[in-house]
């Protein structure tokens, strides 16, 4: 007899499993569109937002008759593309996601860290009303406070950007590691099942994902020189808000995830309550027909405005 789905169950932030096995969050392709959506229509129409978000240098339009600030399109792009591949870091605490099966033998081995550091502190704190063994997927990598972790160290970085002595070319390579990882998993996530499809026919099709974060490596060292401290705050930042675009998405799927935590324990009485805005069905049509069109529809309208922006 199935075992009935209970309220209780409902409110824990990993779903009974016959309540999760139809209410899993948004596909990788949705996450990554609807991040780039975001960052694409936020860097066109709202140029000054952009740059206090990605404590970037605003400048003053090149156009005589437009009288905005924006950014150098350099570190526009490099935010962009970042912030697309950070949007697929919380899922590397499931086994199965898009970001640890791109990444092969290194997607295994963060993954692996992100599920042991995620029991470990899920298991850590917590109160009698959270569940007694949690699950790593959709728990502290999920939230807020997850994604500040993450963000941490380029941010102490940037911070202390005057005093370089003994890191300088240490955090270069650590810049430049980073951002082609970030590139890659972009790139893979948006145009993966595209490039899976051509190389099947042809081989070299499959070095797309490398060749696009080998140019991206490439174009930022090359304007920025051997000085990549700039570049800590701008990282730090669009590793912090793809990974917060992406659990805010799950929120609005019926399996949620515990974004405000652990200060939901304040209000909730759990460290790990699950938040829901809405519960959308996860690779339902609504999000195959909907979704994932106007999520398209809007990054296209979004390129196009910021083209024009630097015209």
């Amino acid at each position: 007899m199935p075992t009935k789905v209970t309220k209780a169950d409902r409110d824990f932030y990993i779903p009974h499993p016959k309540y999760a096995a139809k209410d899993g969050a948004f596909s990788g392709i949705t996450h990554a569109m609807s991040t780039l959506a975001t960052v694409l229509i936020v860097s066109a129409l709202f140029p000054t937002v952009f740059a206090y978000a990605y404590n970037l240098p605003a400048v003053l339009s090149l156009s005589d008759n437009v009288d905005v600030q924006r950014v150098p399109i350099a570190m526009a792009l490099l935010c962009i593309v970042c912030t697309v591949g950070s949007c697929m870091l919380p899922d590397l605490d499931n086994t199965k996601s898009k970001a640890e099966s791109s990444l092969g033998v290194f997607g295994s081995i963060a993954s692996g860290v992100f599920r042991a550091s995620a029991s470990f502190i899920q298991s850590t704190f917590k109160t009698k009303y959270d569940a007694k063994s949690p699950d790593p997927h959709r728990g502290f990598w999920h939230t807020a406070m997850g994604a500040l972790v993450l963000a941490a160290p380029f941010y102490l970085v940037g911070s202390n950007a005057d005093n370089k002595n003994g890191v300088f070319d240490f955090f270069n390579i650590i810049v430049l590691v980073t951002v082609f990882i970030l590139s890659y998993l972009a790139f893979c996530t948006v145009f993966g099942d595209a490039v899976k499809k051509k190389s099947r026919k042809n081989a070299l099709f499959g070095l797309a994902p490398y060749i696009f974060g080998g140019v991206v490596v490439f174009l930022i060292y090359t304007i920025n020189g051997s000085d990549l401290f700039d570049y800590a705050f701008p990282i730090a930042a669009s590793i912090f808000w793809g990974m917060m675009l992406h659990t805010f998405g799950d929120c609005h799927t019926k399996a949620g995830a515990p974004i405000f935590a652990p200060l939901t324990v304040f209000f909730k009485g759990k460290v790990w309550w699950t938040t829901r805005f809405f519960s959308i069905e996860s690779g339902g049509e609504f999000e195959k027909d909907v979704l994932l069109k106007l999520y398209t529809v809007a990054a296209i309208v979004g390129a196009v405005a910021l083209t024009f922006v630097y015209l």
